[in-house]
């Protein structure tokens, strides 16, 4: 395994979050809980949803330390639901501010990974995600656009243009 397989997953990881963040402009704050039809994901919800995995891997398999607070786990964490409650959330700015951040600190991780690293079996309870750290990051890279998906509804039903990254 060569640094291309590095680089070609880290290309992957930020293509995906070039259409994450040009599908989340354009949504004012007011609409950010907005949902397209009853309980479908509203764009708070992908956004800290996206970033709470980011940290969930870092944390689990990167041996770092926890930089979210833990309710974020409740709030956008697998199995969670969207709440139509803004006082429930961080505000739109925070969770797209760690959207950047856990993202940031992602891609720093895979990028220190070496090939041998990169060739590692994820633990057993993490398997399921990807045989390697090397297919875990187009894992990551396809649950992003999963939701990026759900938010081109969004923008469908609030009647703004398609983006496409």
């Amino acid at each position: 395994m060569t640094d291309d397989v590095r680089e070609t997953g880290l290309q992957t990881l930020a293509f995906a979050r070039r259409v994450m963040t040009g599908l989340l402009e354009g949504i004012d704050d007011v609409d950010f809980l907005h949902r397209p039809l009853p309980r479908a994901n509203h764009a708070l919800w992908i956004a800290g949803h996206v970033a709470n995995g980011d940290h969930a891997f870092l944390v689990a398999l990167g041996g770092r330390e926890a930089t979210l607070p833990e309710s974020w786990a409740s709030l956008f964490g697998p199995g969670s639901d969207p709440s139509d409650d803004a006082a429930e959330y961080p505000s739109a700015a925070d969770v797209l501010y760690q959207l950047s951040a856990q993202r940031d600190a992602l891609t720093a991780w895979f990028r220190e990974m070496d090939s041998q690293r990169l060739r590692q079996p994820l633990p057993p309870n993490w398997a399921r995600f990807g045989a390697t750290h090397a297919v875990l990051m187009n894992t990551i890279a396809w649950h992003e656009g999963l939701h990026a998906g759900q938010l081109s509804v969004v923008r469908k039903s609030l009647g703004l243009a398609p983006r496409f990254g």
